[in-house]
């Protein structure tokens, strides 16, 4: 969910709660000298009421986004006891003066705000008991019949917009399983052609020590023969050498090519790894001609973007992520940030810690922060050989 969705989702419930006045501002059916007859002391009490409704569902709805995106556990408590105290308000408001029941409104704000913090069946209940206490207080300045339909009409209201809220947010949350199951999948393709890979490395090592070895084994023989014959027999000795040395340059070559190969595989398994992920746009920027030194450190870097990628679509509101490799004289420079935020105090998991334990093997190590603006910002850094 995004930052501008959530401030509307936000602004659009105070902009209820305001709203609710209107009929008493505007002096409908005698409502405004019905509440300034009540006295001072009810009065008081009426728009304290108020006023607290209002500050608490500002104080409640505090970094929405990232509760209704994944759940803050972390304030659950104190957002459900805001809630209660939202719902206390909202019946000392029926109950010192309803405004023909126009201030009953207040309970669905109440409604809506708790399928992130309860499973269903207690938000079932939480609204059936705020429907039950709102007809009781109702009674003394509606009379029976109408205080039984408001509370009726009203828990419906609440159910309806409740089951709203509810299932959006199963399917936000099935949204955000399907892209861990699609990072996952990716990620196992990218370990399967790394594997792939280091395979084929280790053939062309093996290929490599038999022909070049057998060859310059042969070669220093012809020449060792060539120094020791008399002039007029050295030609056909330098003639089987450069002969070999044909040879040994087609191999190189072919070599050299299975090698520039493994660097366009190397760069197709990196984007094949960060394209189309769904709802985030990330930007990778990587050396043409990068390939890992071994198969530990392709795998630990292929690791680190898909943590990078996993943080950012569970955790932050982004629209983009930035993946950076940069190949300096000793060292590997990875880094990842986003343009999100967390919205929650920040505590590594076992991915990130699992990440630290596998660039300190590599002899490199990990930095994890939390920016200014809130965005996670993660380096690393690695060795790299000669």
């Amino acid at each position: 969910m995004r930052n501008a969705s959530v401030t509307a989702m936000r602004w659009c419930g105070l902009l209820a709660w305001l709203c609710t006045l209107l009929p008493v501002n505007f002096d409908l059916a005698g409502r405004r000298d019905t509440l300034v007859n009540l006295g001072s002391g009810p009065l008081e009490l009426w728009m304290g009421a108020f006023l607290g409704f209002g500050a608490l569902y500002w104080s409640v709805t505090y970094h929405l986004g990232p509760w209704l995106k994944h759940g803050d556990l972390t304030r659950r408590t104190a957002r459900l006891t805001g809630c209660a105290l939202m719902g206390l308000c909202a019946l000392t408001l029926n109950a010192t003066y309803s405004s023909e029941g126009d201030m009953t409104i207040l309970l669905v704000l109440v409604a809506v705000l708790l399928p992130g913090l309860l499973a269903w069946p207690w938000v079932k209940l939480w609204i059936g008991a705020q429907s039950l206490l709102l007809f009781v207080v109702l009674i003394p300045e509606l009379g029976f019949g109408k205080a039984v339909y408001t509370g009726l009409f009203l828990a419906m209201v609440q159910v309806f917009c409740a089951m709203l809220v509810h299932l959006l947010t199963r399917e936000r949350l099935a949204r955000r399983e399907l892209g861990d199951l699609h990072l996952q999948l990716r990620f196992a393709q990218a370990q399967l052609e790394e594997a792939a890979r280091e395979r084929e490395r280790l053939r062309i090592s093996r290929e490599l020590h038999d022909s070049l070895g057998h060859h310059l084994t042969v070669l220093g023989l012809e020449l060792e023969f060539a120094a020791q014959v008399p002039p007029e027999q050295v030609r056909p000795p330098v003639t089987r050498a450069l002969a070999l040395n044909k040879l040994l340059l087609s191999d190189v070559r072919a070599s050299v090519t299975t090698l520039r190969t493994a660097q366009e595989d190397w760069l197709h398994l990196t984007q094949m790894l960060v394209e189309s992920v769904p709802g985030l746009d990330i930007q990778f920027h990587c050396p043409a001609q990068f390939i890992p030194d071994s198969a530990p450190q392709a795998r630990t870097l292929l690791r680190f973007f898909q943590e990078a990628m996993t943080n950012t679509v569970r955790h932050a509101q982004a629209a983009r992520l930035w993946l950076r490799l940069e190949h300096c004289s000793d060292k590997l420079i990875v880094s990842a940030h986003d343009d999100g935020t967390l919205g929650l105090p920040f505590c590594p998991g076992n991915g990130l810690t699992g990440l630290h334990e596998r660039f300190a093997e590599l002899g490199g190590a990990l930095t994890v922060r939390v920016r200014n603006d809130g965005a996670l910002h993660l380096e690393g850094q690695l060795p790299v050989s000669g």
